[in-house]
């Protein structure tokens, strides 16, 4: 799976919306937050989910955490959200890469899932 570019990225970014982050989520680190996120969907797509498709169970709870983005994850940075990001362009390219590794996965699940129903 990729490893995470924009870390200067999330720098700048923190220096460019430094009284949001202060007044939103003070003594927080995106950059941890985010590497949480990522490396959730990085872990499942390296395996973890093909080894967890056959329980209803764990299906269900992946699916679970696969539909959050990450400001539903950290809802603390959802003042990010509605801001254009394109210009911080590697951190950019990580999240739509990780998005649409997560969007992938979900359709994985619900195809098994259906496979499921229909068998």
């Amino acid at each position: 799976m990729r490893k995470l570019n924009g870390y200067e990225d999330l720098r700048n970014l923190q220096r460019d919306f430094a009284l949001e982050f202060k007044k939103n989520a003070p003594h927080e680190i995106i950059t941890a937050d985010l590497n949480t996120y990522l490396m959730f969907i990085s872990g499942l797509a390296s395996g973890g989910l093909q080894s967890q498709l056959e329980d209803a169970l764990e299906r269900f709870n992946m699916k679970k955490w696969l539909e959050k983005s990450f400001y539903d994850w950290f809802p603390k940075y959802r003042f990010l959200e509605t801001w254009d990001l394109t210009h911080y362009s590697a951190l950019n390219a990580d999240l739509t890469f990780f998005n649409q590794a997560r969007s992938m996965m979900l359709e994985v699940i619900r195809e098994v899932e259906s496979n499921r129903t229909r068998n």
